[in-house]
């Protein structure tokens, strides 16, 4: 029941709503992170399967809809590709955490509002490709060295995981970047930050917990 169930429930919503397509990888990345201690990485995979499960069956509905509108006369090139990864993604990843901490213009379609440095070797193009792997490469070394860094690396792991399928990464997608981006992934900051509060939450630091909280309601209340 639980591999028809879920696969479904999954479905249903990423129809009309393909911002929480990439659910399945986040449950996995969940999973692995929660059982590294364990060692209980199959089960881990084991958990994820229904959520793949639902994605192919979304994968294979997105292209069975699109196939009359699908193009093969579009140019491909690996230079376009690795260009899009390694330079434009990036700084599209960078404007998105600058709308997420610092929100200081708002409008639906932010495209125009996204700044891009002129080449690969313009200094704000350097600073974001830089920054763009600090933000994975860190936390996971992080956790490596030490597994009570679960906190932060779900933070910065999840948040990049769920603003996936909108940071050009896998596919270019018609709008560059729109504020509803953003709703799954920071939805993804908060639950990562409750489970360090949850971590927090003993008899000797509980204030501590209190005081963190209240400043974040204020940080982004602001």
């Amino acid at each position: 029941i639980r591999f028809l169930l879920i696969p479904l429930i999954f479905l249903l919503p990423t129809i009309p709503n393909e911002h929480i397509f990439s659910l399945p990888l986040i449950v996995l990345f969940y999973c692995l992170i929660t059982n590294f201690k364990k060692n209980e990485i199959k089960d881990s995979f084991v958990k994820s399967i229904p959520y793949f499960i639902g994605l192919f069956l979304y994968i294979g509905y997105f292209f069975i809809s699109h196939i009359g509108s699908m193009s093969t006369n579009e140019p491909s090139s690996i230079n376009l590709f690795l260009e899009r990864v390694f330079w434009f993604s990036p700084q599209i990843f960078i404007h998105a955490l600058k709308i997420t901490f610092f929100p200081k213009i708002l409008s639906i379609d932010q495209s125009a509002l996204v700044k891009f440095g002129y080449s690969l070797s313009d200094p704000y193009s350097i600073f974001c490709i830089v920054f763009f792997f600090f933000w994975l490469i860190v936390p996971l070394i992080c956790f490596l060295q030490n597994k009570k860094h679960v906190p932060l690396l779900l933070f910065s792991w999840l948040f990049f995981l769920s603003f996936l399928p909108f940071s050009q990464i896998l596919s270019p997608s018609y709008c560059l970047f729109a504020e509803r981006y953003l709703y799954t992934p920071f939805f993804f900051m908060v639950f990562s930050l409750a489970i360090f509060l949850s971590k927090l939450s003993t008899n000797k630091s509980k204030n501590i917990s209190i005081f963190i909280l209240f400043s974040v309601m204020l940080l982004f209340g602001a």
